[in-house]
């Protein structure tokens, strides 16, 4: 269950990421770029390991510190 997930990954990076739209999580994990989405793919590549796997504390800084950029992918 959710709550089960949520014990696996730090309470702050899940309150980060929880806010933003599914459809940003899918543009920050896809492999392509959208041009429907340049902010993602801007920062895409900081949120991925060297084996471009999504790793959700790296998006988790990188939403936390670019709030503004992300805006209108964020529910809040």
């Amino acid at each position: 269950m959710i709550f089960e997930r949520i014990k696996k990954i730090d309470k702050n990076i899940y309150e980060i990421i929880r806010g933003l739209k599914s459809i940003a999580i899918n543009q920050f994990s896809n492999g392509e770029n959208d041009s429907n989405y340049p902010e993602v793919n801007k920062l895409k590549p900081l949120v991925k390991d060297a084996n471009g796997v999504l790793n959700v504390e790296k998006l988790a800084q990188v939403i936390k510190e670019n709030r503004t950029t992300l805006a209108k992918y964020l529910d809040d």
